[in-house]
């Protein structure tokens, strides 16, 4: 088995989902026999992969996410008037303040 490859940053996103009585959250259950003790809880989360944008056809195309396929296209910088909203709020006024 080669070593992992740590001369990049990762980025991680990670939430603390919360039950409706606020009193525990969710993780994920975990196992590495590399780590002390080998089993425990992670956040509920995982890797962002920043892939190379000429991954993306300009038309668009599908991709999988752990199996789920979903479609993947280009949304121009300047969508005024777009028909369909962009989530989270906020999301639109980031992607022009970095065009």
């Amino acid at each position: 088995m080669l070593p992992e490859d740590r001369s990049y940053i990762r980025t991680k996103a990670m939430a603390v989902l919360l039950n409706a009585a606020r009193t525990h959250h969710a993780v994920i259950r975990w196992t590495d026999a590399s780590k002390d003790p080998q089993d425990f809880h992670r956040l509920v989360g995982g890797s962002v992969e920043l892939a190379d944008p000429d991954v993306i056809p300009p038309v668009g195309g599908w991709f999988q996410d752990n199996g789920v396929p979903m479609f993947v296209e280009w949304r121009a910088v300047d969508d005024t008037g777009h028909e369909w909203p962009l989530y989270p709020g906020g999301a639109g006024d980031l992607a022009r303040s970095l065009a």
